[in-house]
């Protein structure tokens, strides 16, 4: 299989589907030498899987965190995505994982002033990662129209870059099903509005187990197709 990065879209909760999507990427392997990228959730998962974080476990912080809000609208609700993102990366984010990153990660962050993209992958120190995931994450609301990322005003990545791509063979994915340029989307209709509710743990396992299925799907394609390559080159 030739791919040198991966590239993860903005989804708020529906992430979890990126999440199984990643696990079974995993099972396959995953050599250092890949670039990651992602714009608003998917630019954390693109960090940890950077740093070898299991997406297994990924999940299970991700959903125990979230577990307490379950229903609930992110966009009415904008307390829940701070508080998850400060439990979340203070959880995974110290100095071994920006170490093991190195300049392989590429986040989106929306900048407002003036406005455009900024795909940012050399970061300082812990904190300066820390700030630019959160950039990239930030929805903004009356209490709190942007954050401030190396002195710049900006808000979620999604807004200008949602499918970052970098790399010769980008795969990218994502968890809506109506995007063909993705390399890995659901095949079933998956509700877009998702995005915001945080779902119930039940839920949050149905969709990391689609995920995971449609990875394995699209590698046991491309080792079908490899098989065939070959027995047509040996006849």
């Amino acid at each position: 299989m030739s791919f040198d990065a991966l590239g993860f879209a903005g989804c708020g909760t529906l992430n979890f589907y990126q999440t199984g999507v990643a696990l079974a990427l995993q099972k396959y392997g995953l050599g250092d030498h890949l670039l990651f990228t992602g714009a608003s959730a998917g630019s954390g998962l693109s960090v940890l899987l950077a740093g070898g974080i299991e997406a297994g476990e990924i999940f299970e912080v991700a959903d125990r965190i979230l577990r307490p809000h379950q229903g609930k609208n992110i966009l009415l609700h904008p307390r829940i995505l701070r508080e998850f993102a400060d439990q979340f990366l203070n959880h995974f984010i110290n100095e071994s994982l920006l170490n093991k990153i190195g300049d392989r990660v590429y986040i989106s962050i929306t900048r407002l002033k003036p406005y455009g993209n900024l795909l940012v992958n050399q970061f300082r120190n812990t904190e300066d990662l820390y700030e630019a995931i959160r950039a990239s994450c930030h929805i903004p609301s009356i209490q709190s129209p942007s954050v401030s990322f190396r002195g710049q005003a900006c808000v979620d990545g999604g807004f200008s870059l949602n499918n970052p791509k970098v790399g010769r063979q980008c795969l990218r994915v994502s968890p809506f099903f109506f995007d063909p340029r993705m390399t890995i989307r659901p095949r079933v209709f998956t509700p877009p509005w998702w995005t915001v509710i945080v779902p119930s743990a039940h839920r949050a396992q149905q969709i990391f187990t689609r995920g995971v299925r449609d990875g394995e799907r699209y590698l046991k394609e491309i080792s079908d197709e490899v098989s065939r390559s070959s027995a047509g080159t040996d006849i």
